[in-house]
């Protein structure tokens, strides 16, 4: 399944033990962000998340032609680490000069909860434990895409999900959000709404977190490409129990 612009949020379920949400909202008619979804077996799926600097028409065909990259790739049966060295190794030289593109993939296995990522550059992902309230950041494992002709990415594994922990992915435009004054919205109001919201529906959530967004600009234009894909864990079975 592919996230795109919805409205609602739209929710999806993989196997009986991931519930995944997401909402592309573009700065103007096309936009350079992107989610995507793809299942890899029965059981385990990579779950991406983009940002091609800029926007609009030409950043849309950056983000279209990353995101097709990205699908063969992993489809092929690369791992998240792998799959973003080899998109960095394609798409350099075929960016703008000053290009690149932020992107963050995560592979999750619905009936262990493994949850294992690389992040090329892009706006760390918070990981909310429904055991004890605590966020995790998911940082960056190598620079953006399109930089340099040769870049490594990690990878690195956060640790099992658990029935209840929210994982919230999400580009720039989120955080970097203006209101009255110049004031950005930012990653501590970010993670305030998270605890406040996290009891919801995935699909809710997400809808109700663009609101929360959408009244902190004040009635002020949307200056930048906002996307956000929420993955909700719940009723794990994990191998030998």
């Amino acid at each position: 399944m592919v996230l795109t612009q919805v409205d609602p949020p739209r929710a999806t379920r993989a196997g009986s033990s991931i519930e995944i949400a997401g909402l592309n909202l573009p700065a103007e008619e096309r936009g350079g962000d992107f989610c995507d979804c793809v299942p890899l077996d029965r059981d385990r799926l990579a779950v991406a998340i983009g940002d091609t600097c800029g926007h609009g028409l030409r950043a849309s065909h950056f983000g279209t032609e990353t995101r097709a990259r990205l699908e063969a790739l992993l489809l092929d049966g690369c791992d998240p680490g792998s799959t973003l060295r080899r998109v960095n190794r394609e798409l350099f030289g075929t960016l703008p000069d000053g290009w690149f593109v932020s992107l963050l993939l995560v592979e999750l296995d619905a009936r262990t909860g493994t949850l294992r990522y690389a992040s090329a550059g892009h706006t760390p992902a918070l990981l909310l434990r429904s055991d004890s309230d605590r966020i995790e950041e998911l940082q960056p494992t190598g620079p953006a895409l399109g930089i340099f002709e040769e870049s490594d990415f990690d990878v690195a594994e956060a640790g099992p999900l658990d029935a209840g922990d929210l994982l919230l992915m999400h580009t720039d435009g989120v955080t970097e959000a203006k209101g009255p004054g110049r004031q950005r919205f930012g990653t501590e109001r970010v993670k305030r709404h998270l605890r406040r919201l996290c009891s919801l529906p995935v699909g809710l959530f997400v809808a109700r977190l663009v609101d929360e967004v959408r009244r902190f600009r004040a009635g002020h234009r949307q200056s930048d490409d906002c996307s956000l894909v929420a993955i909700k864990a719940f009723e794990l079975c994990r191998i030998g129990t």
